[in-house]
């Protein structure tokens, strides 16, 4: 299941500017995938990445001055994809996440869906 596929898949939004998130949303609906969230904070993200059918996130770094760690430990442990976007460089993730993939803001479409489709293993 993947953006480049055939199949939808369901994509986890976790963003704490509303433009963005709106942004993100109206793109990977285009692209045919359901949207979970998106969400603004980190509670309300770990309470639906515990919870929610999920194929793959998309996680802030920041959310609301916390940091989306949490999150991305709980959707490792249930061993979702997910890929991490920040206007910084990734030499800021903690060293368990440095394989994790990257998305610099700002992104056009065909960059997310890239990212996304790598991070659920699709060819493209």
């Amino acid at each position: 299941m993947g953006l480049g596929s055939s199949l939808p898949c369901n994509v986890l939004i976790v963003e704490d500017e509303v433009m963005i998130s709106m942004l993100i949303h109206d793109m990977l609906h285009e692209q045919g995938c359901g949207i979970v969230g998106p969400v603004t904070s980190l509670d309300q993200a770990l309470l639906l990445a515990t919870q929610s059918a999920i194929d793959v996130a998309l996680l802030d770094i920041n959310v609301g001055g916390s940091s989306i760690y949490p999150v991305a430990d709980m959707l490792r442990s249930r061993n979702i994809p997910f890929v991490f976007y920040s206007g910084h460089d990734s030499n800021i993730l903690p060293s368990r996440f440095q394989d994790t993939l990257m998305l610099r803001k700002p992104f056009s479409r065909q960059d997310l869906v890239a990212k996304l489709d790598e991070a659920l293993g699709v060819e493209r």
